[in-house]
């Protein structure tokens, strides 16, 4: 157990009505009626595609950028010198090079004004398997020990949120497995709120209490995993065509139009179903079909679904 956190800090909720952001020289909102609630010890998803609003959103809540308007925002703010709240971690380089692990760690305390024992920063060292290598310069760490160092630095500045960007990218699967079983162990310790921005789905569904789907600037999604996987069931269908839309139609003419989608991927039109099968052999035995699936339903069947399912609604 680190001592500095043994302390409880004052509970604080990140609160926003109404948000809205527009950049200059845009003639379209990058975030529009955002509206969410975020508790103490949380860990939450931001998912979207490309352009739907993730990075604004996230220097909001870093406190980076004051939005265009709002009916309400309460963010964490830093209440004195020895206590930033809110540690942000990018997608790049955020350490020294030429410096070794320890002074990194020294240098960024010292940067934020705070101090901690030898014992204290050892003990987060040992917590990410780095103690042994402390005195080594930060260009012979992997990409792996780098993300690890890059978080218990942050971690060390007792922060209450902590925001990720694509935390592993890059990473090789066991490097990618440490990263989230990290951020999981900090979060139980030390009821920091973590708030993961990722395209990888599956890193998502297994390390997030809750997800928050962004698409086009506004949030069309926000609810607990459970809660979200219990609104579409356990199972999906997934079908692959030949490219010919026109042949689907004795597919789905008696199909309720938000029961599925359909998308086209490399050569195959792609069709996914989200409810149970009345006429299972229709699909599974049809000459025109290239393949048929029956199969557990995954966070990413999910974002495929909101992301076809608002593209024309969302303006």
């Amino acid at each position: 157990m680190i001592p500095w956190r043994l302390k409880e800090s004052i509970v604080s909720l990140i609160s926003m009505k109404n948000v809205c952001q527009k950049y200059k020289g845009n003639d379209f909102f990058s975030l529009k009626n955002i509206d969410l609630e975020i508790s103490k010890g949380e860990i939450l998803g931001l998912i979207g595609p490309n352009g739907a609003g993730k990075t604004t959103l996230i220097k909001i809540l870093s406190g980076l950028l004051v939005p265009t308007s709002y009916d309400e925002l309460k963010l964490l703010k830093k209440n004195d010198k020895k206590n930033t709240r809110v540690g942000l971690i990018l997608n790049s380089n955020q350490l020294y090079d030429e410096l070794t692990v320890l002074e990194n760690i020294k240098f960024s305390l010292s940067l934020f004004k705070q101090k901690r024992t030898m014992d204290e920063i050892d003990s987060m060292l040992k917590l990410v398997d780095l103690y042994d290598r402390k005195s080594k310069l930060v260009r012979t760490l992997s990409t792996g020990m780098k993300q690890k160092l890059n978080i218990i630095k942050t971690m060390m500045l007792n922060v209450e949120l902590l925001i990720l960007d694509e935390p592993t990218s890059g990473l090789d699967p066991i490097s990618k497995v440490e990263i989230n079983n990290l951020l999981s162990e900090l979060s139980q310790k030390f009821k920091v709120t973590v708030i993961i921005s990722s395209h990888v789905m599956n890193e998502v569904e297994r390390l997030c209490s809750r997800v928050v789907f962004l698409n086009k600037g506004m949030i069309i999604e926000n609810c607990s995993m459970g809660d979200l996987f219990d609104k579409f069931g356990k199972k999906i269908y997934e079908i692959h065509f030949p490219c010919e839309d026109g042949k689907l139609k004795p597919f789905t003419e008696n199909m309720n139009p938000e029961d599925y989608i359909v998308f086209h991927q490399n050569n195959s039109t792609v069709m996914m179903i989200f409810h149970e099968l009345s006429d299972f052999k229709k699909f599974s035995s049809n000459d025109f079909i290239e393949s048929f699936q029956e199969r557990r339903i995954q966070l990413e069947d999910i974002f495929f679904y909101y992301i076809y399912k608002n593209k024309e609604s969302v303006v």
